[in-house]
């Protein structure tokens, strides 16, 4: 502090000091002065800390507590009725087990750890047997099949270089090939080869080598050893190089019609006529 300020506060006080005695009341009144500016920031905080308003503090959530004595206790405050299984589980035999597990009383695994009920094949990767059960897709079903290259033949079918051949009246597996047993070659069985004027036909449901049915209306007959068909004329048959004229038989080009009527031409002791059919 200098000496006029020193001065002044001397005389504002009224008294006659010295200047070590001045210096004293210049540091009480200085202390006093940083003491009412600490009281008032108490009061001030003080003041503000009133006005707050108070946070209620959140209790902590009660435990839960045990399942009742009639009920099963899941775990993580989970409670069923006794004999239900928990959220997470499904029912097997006379207990529980995890949903996504096969229960082996009613399930079986399928290959990619899908369950499908006992009896039912799994899809996409199995096919059913008529004799029951499954297989997989590139197996053959037991007794009821056989395996043939990349197929299964099935019973009536047998395995041949073609593939599965039908085995019966009108086919089988000759020299390892599937044959139809229909020709004149292999007539009902393979080899069975028809001889002269005969030709193989169903009879009776079996195929057979045959003579010529002369009968009509089929009307064949016999040229140079095959069954060849002959002239249909009415309910009887023509004989080859005739022809049907008028419900007779004719030579063939000599059938006429005259005065309306069909009638065929002959010569009888040189003389010509046309007999009417």
């Amino acid at each position: 502090m200098d000496h006029a300020t020193f001065d002044r506060l001397a005389r504002h006080l009224g008294v006659t000091a010295t200047r070590r005695t001045g210096l004293g009341l210049a540091l009480g009144a200085a202390s006093g002065a940083l003491a009412g500016l600490f009281v008032r920031d108490e009061q001030d905080a003080a003041s503000k800390g009133k006005n707050k308003k108070k946070r209620k503090k959140k209790k902590p959530a009660a435990p839960m507590g045990p399942c009742p004595d009639t009920s099963t206790d899941c775990g993580e405050g989970v409670c069923v009725a006794e004999g239900e299984c928990c959220p997470w589980e499904k029912p097997c035999g006379e207990g529980c087990i995890n949903a996504q597990a096969c229960c082996s009383h009613t399930e079986r695994t399928c290959s990619n750890g899908r369950c499908v009920a006992k009896g039912a094949c799994c899809p996409q990767t199995e096919r059913a047997c008529i004799t029951g059960g499954c297989v997989a897709n590139d197996a053959c079903c037991p007794i009821v099949e056989e395996a043939c290259g990349a197929e299964c033949c099935v019973l009536g079918e047998a395995c041949s270089d073609d593939g599965c051949c039908p085995v019966g009246e009108t086919s089988d597996v000759c020299d390892g090939t599937c044959t139809n047993l229909d020709t004149n070659e292999n007539c009902g069985a393979c080899g069975n080869a028809c001889g002269r004027c005969e030709t193989c036909r169903n009879v009776n449901g079996r195929h057979v080598c045959a003579g010529p049915d002369r009968s009509a209306p089929a009307c064949e007959d016999c040229l140079e050893g095959q069954v060849v068909p002959a002239v249909s004329c009415g309910a009887h048959c023509c004989a080859i190089g005739a022809e049907c004229c008028g419900g007779g038989c004719c030579a063939s080009g000599r059938c006429r019609v005259n005065n309306g009527q069909s009638c065929c031409m002959k010569v009888v002791d040189n003389i010509p006529f046309c007999l009417v059919m």
